[in-house]
């Protein structure tokens, strides 16, 4: 009784563990499953972000600020017109607060995503980090546009999920930069940044 006792005991150790070494397995397939679906789903992003016309405008646009150190408004409001004899260069691109809407409503909605775990933050980074960095350190942006909005439409809500983002972003960057000064530092660089 006392063999068959502890070969009941070992069977039943062995099952417990095979149980619990599937239900590993299962999860950790699972994982993977996910992160990959969740890298789609900024791959997916990323496609339609780079296939409109009116972002690689604003992005340029935005870049040729930052280029120039001298940041402007480079859309039109919808009730603001042109002059008619094309004197006026306000609004270079033709851009509209819709298109930058447009290309802002990317942020917020990657910005949503991450806050409800659904995508990783390292693949928001790797792909658009640049790009919600200097969206959001566009001061005409911030100013002009998603304050306006907030104070017009007393909604201090608009844009919060890109204003989160890029509040990580930002402090990723820097937390970055300062682990490569760091780095140089320990070898001995004497380059500064």
């Amino acid at each position: 009784m006392n063999a068959v006792g502890s070969s009941a005991e070992w069977l039943n150790a062995i099952a417990t563990f095979l149980a619990a070494l599937v239900a590993f397995l299962g999860w950790r397939v699972q994982q993977s499953i996910s992160r990959r679906e969740a890298r789609r789903i900024v791959l997916d992003v990323y496609e339609m972000f780079f296939t409109r016309n009116e972002c690689r405008k604003i992005i340029r646009a935005i870049e040729k600020d930052f280029e120039e150190k001298h940041h402007r408004k480079f859309w039109k409001l919808l009730f603001e017109k042109p002059s008619c004899d094309g004197s006026d260069k306000t609004f270079p691109h033709e851009l509209d607060e819709i298109d930058l809407d447009e290309y802002l409503g990317y942020f917020e909605l990657l910005g949503s995503l991450l806050r409800r775990k659904v995508i990783y933050f390292e693949d928001v980074y790797d792909l658009f980090g640049y790009y919600i960095e200097n969206a959001w350190r566009h001061k005409h942006i911030q100013q002009d546009h998603i304050e306006r909005l907030r104070r017009d439409n007393q909604s201090p809500e608009i844009y919060e999920q890109f204003q989160y983002l890029a509040g990580l972003v930002i402090a990723y960057s820097e937390k970055r930069k300062l682990r490569e000064v760091g780095n140089l530092a320990r070898r001995g660089d004497q380059r500064t940044y």
